[in-house]
């Protein structure tokens, strides 16, 4: 029993190693992760590890969000949460959400497990920059009236 305690957290230790982290630059997130699913506007998909894993590429280049969902459509285990919260940083705090959205913010991120299926990690900056170019948008819209 505690040979498979012991090989099932140094498999979850060693996987962490295999998630994109916030920050990365699109060449560390190309070695990461290998083959590149798709290039979009908005985005880069990867298949790594039964999940599909979205990164969005900020001004600076590198990584500013991260959607993970697991190509099976199943949840996320607590297990794999913890472990793709760890890669992306330390010091998380759970806030305030909802039975379908859980929240958790440190000192320079903010994730989001949606549903138990998807969890997205954003920096700060980068959940202000997409903010400021929605109320642009918005704003923009409604210029007309």
């Amino acid at each position: 029993m505690k040979k498979n305690i012991i090989t099932i957290l140094t498999v979850l230790a060693l996987s962490t190693l295999a998630h994109a982290r916030i920050g990365e630059t699109v060449a560390q997130c190309d070695a990461r992760y290998g083959e590149l699913l798709k290039n979009g506007e908005n985005g880069r998909h990867y298949n790594k590890s039964g999940f599909v894993v979205f990164v969005n590429i900020d001004k600076k280049g590198k990584c500013g969000k991260i959607h993970y969902f697991k190509k099976s459509d199943e949840n996320i285990s607590t297990l794999e949460l913890k472990a793709l919260m760890r890669a992306n940083g330390t010091g998380w705090v759970e806030r305030v959400g909802t039975e379908r959205l859980k929240i958790w913010k440190n000192n320079s991120r903010v994730a989001y497990l949606l549903e138990g299926k998807t969890l997205y990690v954003y920096t700060l900056a980068y959940e202000a920059e997409e903010d400021a170019e929605a109320e642009r948008k918005k704003v923009e819209e409604l210029s007309s009236f």
